[in-house]
């Protein structure tokens, strides 16, 4: 091996003669070295120099050959080449099972970037991570699911759902964007789908799908749309559309069967307002180095730097309007904020990810706002692998929900 070769690539060029263990995956044997794999993992540790440590080669039936062959690269190099999402999600339950963060944290990455871009499986891959309790990617593709539901109800994907995915959907107070009305139509097209494929008789159908439809706020419809769509709804039955009717024209005038849903409110259906800035930080200076405005937000973040570390602060720019609610409270949530910060390595599995939700609040007195810390970080916990040419590359990403002024 040339002695130029970087340090990232040395292990992949050890002699065949150094393997001391065998993995068996996907029918076929990947080789590897004992101390390398348990240096990266303390499952691999344990499983080679615990108290039942394994002596023979290791049968892993769980996983995929290249979720496996990608974590034993990035244990190798530090590195990851994903080329599809399938190889990303395989090498997440990978990563999940021998405890590797930093290797999931590139897995998720990558995932949110290709359901953002083509979402089509985004259900696919939330039901398989409820089926492994995998809690970090579950989460992930249900934001991804509600976020991008217009897109989501288009797929094919969609109509091949389970039923516990289709309630819980349906039972999310913020769902995408779109009407009730639109909701109820395409649970009805999910359900036809379903009595295709299961074959369910027809006087079956509407007490076949009564933990779903429960779910949908018929009291929110308008008179015009229990006209058009409740009426000629597969999914209820005669009873029912007679008591969504009825409760319609006069309120709690019958009771409602536990199918049907008693919330009067409109489902919430927001969406997220998101700004983003990198900021190039001068690690020799001080005071405020970078600023993002949301003007839409009446909002600013601003970064910088005072005795060693480097602060991100968040404050609001309050009109009159508001200042006399101000006035009547010590303080004020304005609005909720997702802040995301990412101090940028010279490899990406060193990046540093720090997220933090935060009300931005405004002070009492009209001459002083509110300020809120969003971040520390201690310059002196940077290391080599962050710096470049005496800078430090932050990028930002700042989440607001499309809601009005909340008061405390």
């Amino acid at each position: 091996m040339s002695d130029t070769a970087g340090f990232e690539y040395r292990f992949q060029h050890l002699p065949d003669a150094t393997y001391d263990c065998e993995f068996r995956v996907g029918g076929e044997i990947i080789k590897g070295h004992k101390l390398i794999f348990a240096a990266a993992s303390e499952v691999f540790y344990s499983m080679f120099y615990g108290l039942l440590k394994e002596e023979k080669q290791v049968v892993i039936e769980d996983l995929t050959k290249e979720g496996f062959e990608h974590l034993k690269n990035f244990i190798y190099t530090g590195k990851v080449d994903f080329k599809s999402f399938d190889e990303a999600r395989s090498t997440y339950v990978a990563s999940n099972k021998y405890l590797i963060p930093a290797l999931s944290s590139l897995c998720i990455n990558h995932i949110i970037k290709e359901l953002c871009m083509e979402p089509s499986q985004a259900i696919m891959c939330y039901e398989i991570s409820c089926r492994m309790s995998l809690e970090v990617l579950k989460k992930t593709c249900l934001s991804i699911i509600l976020k991008k539901w217009p897109e989501i109800v288009q797929c094919e994907s969609f109509l091949e759902a389970d039923g516990s995915t289709m309630e819980l959907l349906v039972e999310c107070q913020t769902l995408g964007s779109g009407s009730e009305v639109e909701l109820l139509k395409h649970v009805e097209r999910w359900a036809l789908e379903q009595v295709k494929r299961k074959e369910i008789p027809t006087d079956k159908i509407a007490s076949s799908f009564d933990r779903i439809k429960k779910h949908i706020r018929f009291l929110t419809f308008s008179e015009d749309d229990i006209v058009t769509s409740v009426a000629n709804s597969p999914l209820l039955t005669q009873h029912e559309k007679l008591t969504i009717a009825l409760n319609k024209m006069r309120p709690q005038s019958i009771p409602f069967p536990d199918s049907l849903s008693t919330i009067n409110k409109p489902r919430s259906h927001s969406k997220q307002l998101i700004y983003n800035k990198t900021f190039i930080i001068p690690l020799q200076s001080s005071g405020t180095i970078g600023t993002i405005e949301m003007k839409d937000q009446n909002s600013k973040v601003t970064a910088s730097i005072c005795k060693g570390y480097i602060f991100f602060q968040a404050e609001t720019v309050v009109d009159s309007l508001l200042r006399n609610v101000i006035n009547r409270n010590d303080f004020i949530k304005v609005m909720l904020m997702t802040c995301k910060l990412k101090v940028i390595a010279k490899e990406e599995a060193d990046d540093i990810l720090i997220e933090n939700e935060s009300y931005i609040r405004a002070g009492r007195t009209p001459y002083h706002e509110y300020v809120d810390v969003l971040a520390v970080i201690p310059i002196n916990k940077l290391t080599d692998k962050h710096r470049q040419n005496n800078r430090i590359t932050i990028e930002g990403l700042f989440l607001f929900p499309d809601t009005q002024h909340q008061t405390l």
